[in-house]
């Protein structure tokens, strides 16, 4: 079609397909599988980066998660959660943590050591730390990864929604093909 018959149909595609309640099922998915994420891998990125023997025991790890693809996904979370909406924020979920887990640490490792180190000569325990030192310097990074990284997160959920959805862009898709 072009551009002017694209302009033409998005009326119908508001009034008559339910373009808003697919985003807003989408969305739904997306908010709650990434908010997930966040509450899981920001403290444990945050942690493992502190902790310089776990970091090295996750990193190897975290690596190979990020590289699988992500279609390869659907089938794993297809047998774990069944094919309801758990398995759409579940994916999201499992999408998205080692994206999440890797820029908190980033975020925690790139905070000067000279804090650390002052820290911990005015007595600070390790915990203080944590919380007083690594947690305020590493937090505008770690908003910044998480703003780009639910973009990410978002583009996802069509892959999800392919398989057993009556609602979302995803199926809003399906249905228009």
């Amino acid at each position: 079609p072009s551009p002017f018959e694209v302009l033409q149909s998005i009326e119908s595609l508001v009034k008559d397909r339910g373009l808003f309640a697919a985003i807003g099922a989408s969305l739904f998915r997306v908010l709650n599988g990434f908010a997930l994420a966040v509450l899981v891998a920001v403290p444990l990125g945050i942690f493992a980066a502190s902790q310089r023997w776990l970091h090295a025991f996750l990193q190897p790890m975290i690596v190979g998660l990020r590289n699988i693809p992500v279609a390869a996904l659907i089938p794993i979370t297809l047998l774990w959660f069944g094919i309801g909406e758990q398995q759409k924020i579940m994916f999201i979920f499992i999408a998205s943590f080692p994206f999440i887990f890797s820029d908190s640490c980033s975020a925690v490792l790139n905070v000067p050591e000279r804090y650390v180190d002052t820290a911990r000569t005015l007595g600070a325990s390790d915990a203080q730390i944590i919380r007083k030192v690594l947690v305020p310097l590493a937090a505008p990074d770690i908003f910044s990864a998480l703003r780009a990284l639910f973009g990410l997160a978002f583009g996802y959920i069509m892959l999800a929604e392919v398989i057993n959805t009556q609602s979302g862009l995803g199926a809003l898709i399906n249905v228009s093909q």
